[in-house]
C-alpha cells in the first residue's frame, strides 16, 4: 500500500455521514472523534439531543474533548473556561463581560437514524443544501447490530462497486447478477439488480434494491422469501482512510430469537463481502480513464453523478466553493459500459 493520495479529487466530498452509534453516547458523556481530517466532539445537549462540533476552542485552540466539562447541556473549555452551547455559540467568558460576536464553534447538523449519528459535512461549513429522504424504520423493522472497518480507500471507490457487475464473479465468487436499474436523480442514486436463475442464491435471494443518499449513506433491501435490509455507511476519516460501517436491519419476525438470527446472518454475510473487497481497494490505483467494455456496468455514469458532491477538482486540500448543479443520470440499458 502506498501512503500517497491516489485520487484526482478531494477525499472529503460534501454529504451526510455516519460518525457514531447513538447508543454509544450516554447523557453527560463527552466523546472525541476524528473524521473529515478534523477533530470533533460529541455530547448530548440539555434536551438530550446529540450535538457535534469542532473540537478546538475558538479562543486559543484547546481541545474541548480533553478536560472539557459539560454543564447544563453546554461545554466549558478546560483552558480558560469559555462555555459553548449545543449550537456552538459562546455563552460565557467567566472573567470578562465581553463575548466576541465570532466566538463560536462550528456545530454540525445532525440526523439520528437506525441508531446512527449522521452529520452534514461541507468544507466551508455552509449549511446543508439538501437532506436525505431516509426511509422510516417503523415497527416492522429491527436494528440488529453494526460492524465497522477502517479501510485505505476513497468512499467513491466503495460506492462504485455497486455498479461494477463483473466484480461480483471475480471478487465474490458468485454468478453475476443482471443490472435492472442504475439511475441518479439529484442527490439520490438508485441501483437494482436481479439474481439470475442459475445462481445458487436464487431460491432465497431474488434481487437487491439499493438507494444511496450522496456517497455517505445507503440502504439495500435483499429481496426474497424474507426481505432484509442492510445500511452501509462510508465516512472519510482523513485523506487516506475511510470508515465503512454496516448495520443489519432485519424484519421483525414472530420471535425475537428468529429476528436476531436473521439480523446476525445479514451482518455476517455483508461483512464478509466487504472484507473480500478490502484487499482490492487498498492496493488498486484509481484509473481516471478506465478502459471500459460493454458489460463492465455504468462506471462512467456513476462517476458523473458523484461530481456534484465535490467542491474542488484535485487533491486532499480543503474545498473552496459550493457543489456543481445536480442533475439526473440514468441508465435504461442493463449492460451499458458508460
Amino acid at each position: 500500500m502506498t501512503d500517497e493520495y491516489r485520487y484526482p479529487f478531494s477525499p472529503y466530498p460534501e454529504g451526510w455521514f455516519a460518525i457514531l452509534e447513538a447508543s454509544e453516547l450516554a447523557e453527560g458523556e463527552l466523546k472525541s472523534l476524528e473524521y473529515f481530517g478534523r477533530e470533533l466532539v460529541a455530547f448530548r445537549g440539555a434536551d438530550g439531543a446529540i450535538k457535534v462540533m469542532d473540537a478546538h476552542c475558538a479562543h486559543q485552540g484547546a481541545h474541548l474533548g480533553h478536560g472539557g466539562k459539560l454543564e447544563d447541556g453546554c461545554l466549558r473549555c478546560p483552558f480558560h473556561g469559555w462555555k459553548y452551547d449545543g449550537e456552538g455559540r459562546c455563552v460565557d467568558v467567566p472573567y470578562s463581560k465581553e463575548i466576541p460576536s465570532n466566538a463560536r464553534q462550528h456545530s454540525y447538523p445532525v440526523i439520528v437514524w437506525a441508531n446512527l449519528v449522521i452529520v452534514f459535512y461541507q468544507a466551508q461549513n455552509l449549511p446543508p443544501s439538501w437532506r436525505p429522504e431516509l426511509p422510516d424504520l417503523d415497527g416492522s423493522w429491527s436494528v440488529y447490530g453494526r460492524n465497522a472497518f477502517k479501510v485505505k480507500v476513497h468512499i467513491q471507490d466503495v460506492g462504485e462497486n455497486g455498479v461494477d457487475i463483473p466484480h461480483f464473479k471475480y471478487v465474490h465468487d458468485t454468478v453475476m447478477p443482471d443490472l435492472v436499474r442504475a439511475e441518479g436523480i439529484e442527490t439520490t442514486f438508485y441501483i437494482e439488480t436481479a439474481t439470475r436463475k442459475d445462481s445458487p442464491h436464487y431460491q432465497h435471494l431474488r434481487g437487491i434494491k439499493r438507494q444511496l443518499w450522496g456517497m455517505g449513506i445507503s440502504s439495500s433491501d435483499f429481496v426474497g422469501q424474507l426481505t432484509g435490509r442492510v445500511i452501509i455507511c462510508r465516512t472519510p476519516i482523513d485523506a487516506l482512510y475511510s470508515e465503512l460501517s454496516i448495520v443489519a436491519v432485519p424484519p421483525k419476525l414472530p420471535s425475537e430469537k428468529a429476528t436476531a438470527a436473521f439480523g446476525k446472518a445479514l451482518l455476517e454475510r455483508v461483512s464478509e463481502e466487504i472484507q473480500s473487497d478490502i484487499p482490492v481497494w487498498e492496493h488498486k490505483k484509481y484509473a481516471e480513464n478506465p478502459l471500459l467494455v460493454r458489460g463492465d456496468g455504468p462506471i462512467s455514469r456513476w462517476r458523473r453523478w458523484c461530481k456534484q458532491f465535490y467542491t474542488e477538482d484535485v487533491g486532499p486540500a480543503s474545498a473552496t466553493s459550493r457543489p456543481r448543479a445536480k442533475k439526473k443520470v440514468s441508465l435504461p440499458v442493463a449492460n451499458d459500459a458508460c
